[in-house]
């Protein structure tokens, strides 16, 4: 089983294998101005090694992907795999840190929900975009 926690913030950075959060927790935002994602991933110890699929969506109240430009859905895929240490001690959980920043775009308003898929595991966080 895989654990994840994903946080809305003005802007996030991972250095050093740890995640820096300016501006987190919040749950509205206007319409055009930058924010981040902020998550961590937790590995455990008997999926080392596997590659894992990963996707950072953004949907409507009624679950329909958004759009901003009118065209492209907002959405990340990728892929993470964590090679444990020699030194670590069986049974282990790994974090795997995550920030993704994003410039100013004209989210539509209303309420929306940002999901980050990993293996099938989803945690989300709703918010709202308002003038």
């Amino acid at each position: 089983m895989l654990n994840h926690v994903m946080i809305l913030c003005d802007s996030a950075q991972v250095y050093e294998t740890k995640l820096s959060i300016l501006g987190g927790g919040w749950d509205r935002i206007h319409s055009g101005t930058p924010f981040a994602v902020a998550a961590i991933v937790e590995i455990p110890w008997d999926r080392t090694g596997e590659v894992l699929q990963s996707r950072l969506e953004l949907v409507d109240a009624d679950g329909q992907a958004v759009k901003p430009d009118g065209v492209n859905p907002f959405v990340i895929e990728g892929e993470l795999s964590v090679e444990r240490s020699a030194d670590a001690a069986a049974g282990s959980v790994f974090g795997v840190p995550f920030a993704f920043n994003f410039g100013p775009m004209p989210l539509p308003l209303g309420r929306h929900t940002l999901r980050l898929v990993v293996d099938d595991h989803v945690v989300s966080r709703s918010f709202t975009v308002h003038e």
